[in-house]
């Protein structure tokens, strides 16, 4: 190992989650280059104090060998979700690679019920730690601009939503700023389990364009938007067989032959000889 590397290397063992601020505001070709000649424990460890997309587009460049031992070292909670990140392609690959023991538990981590709130969710977006500055903010935005929206996700070392600020309050606020002191806490989220049913209903896409779903433990899983939520529906309406009546009338109609059975069971009763004589 290069004397540079030996330095690289022992501050990352000292000091990961600083080493983690520094990889992410590097290119991701160039971060994983200063990764490549540490040992697994010690990429693992750092990698799991970065933002999950970023450690992902990190690992990418690894060589496949080196991910793989890299997401059997991490947590499983951090390694979950940095796997999502992953393309499909390189999903698959990682999974092959893992083997038997391992690749299962990794492929069954990313199937979530049909038409959930998990299942929609889009997880390649910009998210942001709250102990970096507005300005490094920014920095890692314009690393991947068409990952960003207005509203930017506040995601701890620990994959969990903390927060939410907007593109506004970071480019007109104070450059030295945390973004954990001007984020809202206050974040309205949906649960993966959420039935297609039940995202139709939810009454905050008439506030928000997008929101973020989390999983039991706030692990942050990706943001679902409306407008694919709106596709999803016009995509189930066409799969209807011809004929078919929509789920509301069809509760309707439920409801009018249950009133009316139990009518007709009223007057049955009422005219049976027992409750004639009765009278």
């Amino acid at each position: 190992m290069r004397p540079e590397d030996q330095l690289n290397l022992r501050f990352v063992q000292l000091h990961p989650v600083q080493a983690s601020r520094q990889l992410e505001i590097l290119e991701s070709p160039i971060a994983a280059e200063v990764l490549i000649p540490f040992p697994t424990r010690d990429i693992a460890n750092v990698l799991g104090c970065c933002q999950p997309g970023l450690a992902a587009r990190i690992l990418e460049y690894l060589s496949i060998e080196q991910v793989t031992e890299v997401v059997s070292t991490l947590p499983a909670s951090t390694a979950f979700v940095v796997f999502r990140q992953f393309s499909q392609e390189f999903q698959g690959q990682v999974v092959d690679q893992l083997g038997p023991i391992h690749g299962p538990r990794f492929r069954l981590a990313l199937i979530q019920p049909k038409q959930s709130a998990g299942s929609l969710a889009n997880p390649r977006v910009v998210t942001l730690p709250p102990d970096v500055t507005a300005e490094e903010g920014i920095e890692l935005i314009k690393r991947n601009p068409r990952q960003a929206s207005y509203y930017l996700y506040v995601v701890d070392r620990d994959a969990q939503l903390e927060g939410v600020v907007t593109m506004k309050q970071l480019l007109m606020g104070t450059p030295k700023d945390f973004i954990g002191s001007v984020m809202n806490d206050q974040v309205i989220t949906i649960p993966a389990s959420a039935t297609h049913e039940e995202l139709i209903k939810h009454p905050h896409w008439q506030q928000f364009h997008m929101l973020p779903v989390v999983d039991h433990d706030r692990v942050f899983l990706g943001v679902l938007r409306y407008q694919i939520l709106q596709q999803v529906i016009e995509k189930t309406e066409r799969q209807k067989p011809p004929g078919s009546l929509p789920a509301a009338l069809i509760e309707l109609w439920e409801a009018y032959s249950l009133a009316g059975i139990r009518i007709l069971t009223e007057l049955s009763e009422a005219n049976k000889p027992d409750s004639l004589s009765q009278r």
